[in-house]
């Protein structure tokens, strides 16, 4: 008996030195699994825990403010700072201090502006290793692991990313139209929302116009201030249906913008533009489980 009480004492001892203290709660209409275990209704979260849910969606929420839900069929790890989404989808609001993260592209999501409050986000990583990301409320930043900002997102708005055929290079393609002030030359893109400083022989000529910028980004190079890194610019292009519709003199009547228009790419990461969000976390945490809970 006393070898099984210290058998006990020195699992609960590893346990809680792996996973630290309690950081909040999970609650669910059926059973989840926290860390392979299954469970029904409602659990306690522990630092870096490990959550899946089945056919029902869980609700996790923080000491620290975070309201999260983990779509059915998700998998995700979490901590107090941010949620890690190795799979399916996941629907939160995202206080100061806190982030979505995702295995694939190694993503992370943060709220903007007062220090976040108030930003709520939905991801959904898909099976073509294309990842979805929206703001249902309040402004989120998308960044890569080294920190770069991939899209900018306001209200009501979503982009689906996935590694372009560059992988890790950095390249950087650019859709917009060409600014110019105080000797510097700027584009912010229609489909990712960041602002860039454009440099190269050409740039000049297209001051005011509606381009296509492609160029790799500028290591260890100060971007002009408002902007979020330089592109070192080697070709600039007309959109399709823009110089045609410049041509006919009848640039004022352009329409939506092409196909084309609508993919920006930053350091190897394609960002397609003007795709719809859906309800991605499935979290009305009222569906019917497989199987009665356990009486």
């Amino acid at each position: 008996m006393k070898t099984l009480i210290y058998s006990t004492l020195l699992t609960l001892s590893l346990t809680a030195s792996t996973f630290g203290a309690a950081i909040g709660t999970i609650t669910s209409n059926g059973r989840f699994e926290v860390e392979g275990a299954t469970i029904w209704n409602q659990g306690t979260l522990l630092e870096g825990s490990r959550i899946a849910t089945g056919p029902a969606a869980s609700r996790l929420q923080l000491n620290g403010g975070s309201d999260i839900r983990l779509g059915v069929a998700s998998r995700a790890r979490i901590f107090a700072d941010r949620l890690l989404l190795e799979s399916g989808s996941v629907q939160g609001r995202l206080p100061a201090n806190f982030r979505l993260e995702t295995s694939a592209l190694g993503l992370r999501i943060e709220g903007e502006g007062a220090q976040g409050s108030g930003a709520q986000a939905q991801i959904q990583l898909n099976q073509n290793g294309k990842v979805l990301v929206a703001s249902l409320e309040g402004s989120l930043a998308v960044r890569n692991p080294q920190g770069l900002l991939l899209a900018r997102l306001v209200e009501g708005n979503a982009v689906e990313l996935s590694g372009s055929q560059g992988g890790a290079t950095a390249s950087t393609k650019l859709t917009g139209v060409l600014k110019h002030a105080d000797g510097k030359y700027t584009i912010t893109d229609e489909v990712t929302g960041v602002t860039a400083e454009l440099r190269g022989e050409e740039v000049a000529k297209f001051v005011g116009k509606r381009i296509v910028a492609s160029g790799d980004l500028a290591a260890g190079v100060t971007p002009a201030a408002g902007t979020e890194y330089v592109v070192l610019v080697k070709s600039i292009e007309m959109p399709v249906g823009v110089a045609a519709a410049q041509a006919a003199g009848a640039a004022a009547k352009l329409g939506a913008m092409s196909t084309a228009a609508k993919v920006g790419i930053v350091a190897g990461i394609a960002v397609a533009g003007g795709v719809s969000a859906g309800v991605v976390a499935a979290g009305e945490d009222k569906q019917e489980t497989v199987s009665p809970e356990p009486r």
